[in-house]
């Protein structure tokens, strides 16, 4: 809606122009639903009311966007791990279309990362021109204190298609009502926000001197 309002307002000054004062070009009540066919007349105002009078059908369905179970227990195994399995470090999580349910993707153990930068396969899943939602058990030094924390992010590529970067957006909030406890929440739209490990240590907060055992 940002870049619609503008619009709406120029519109309004362009359309409005020579009213009379206390009088505006927009009415409400009914007459709402069928503006005057002058104002009409501008493009850009009847692009806007058909968009908020008949919104799309993926943007109608996001709210209806549900959590498949299996993310559900998953993300409990991984907020208290037992010590009888491996640990759970990352997480991927995609909307199925058909099934209206945000499902798991993909799943790494610590026997998976062996060997591996939990930090570099964390931005590895992190794909172009695609959304996702990645959980990540984070593990870090703070003030001489070892850390494990877990992070939520939003991942949508800013040059990815609109439908699925609104569509994830919209969802995401179905999905937080689920991974309750998670210490901290990113949007990323671009991969270098977090391409540096510094960088991204700065948003796991102040006094950190290592990332995943790479001193800063």
């Amino acid at each position: 809606m940002q870049t619609l309002v503008p619009e709406l307002s120029r519109a309004r000054g362009e359309e409005g122009a020579g009213l009379p004062v206390g009088k505006s070009s927009l009415t409400t009540g009914s007459a709402s639903q069928n503006p005057p066919a002058r104002l009409l007349g501008s493009p850009s105002l009847r692009r806007l009311l058909s968009a908020l009078l008949h919104p799309p059908p993926h943007l109608k369905m996001a709210s209806g966007i549900k959590v498949n179970d299996e993310v559900t227990n998953l993300f409990k195994q991984m907020k208290i791990p037992s010590a009888s399995a491996p640990r759970i470090r990352l997480v991927v999580l995609k909307i199925d279309e058909d099934k209206g349910e945000i499902v798991l993707n993909k799943v790494y153990r610590e026997p998976d990362l062996e060997g591996k930068d939990p930090f570099e396969s964390m931005k590895a899943c992190l794909e172009p021109l695609d959304c996702c939602y990645l959980l990540y058990d984070c593990h870090f030094m703070k003030s001489n204190s070892s850390k494990e924390e877990l992070v939520y992010i939003l991942w949508c590529d800013e040059d990815a298609k609109m439908k699925p970067k609104m569509h994830y957006a919209a969802s995401s909030s179905n999905l937080k009502k689920i991974v309750i406890g998670v210490k901290h929440d990113f949007q990323v739209n671009c991969l270098g926000d977090i391409s540096c490990r510094k960088d991204f240590a700065e948003k796991l907060g102040e006094g950190v001197t290592s990332l995943e055992g790479v001193p800063l």
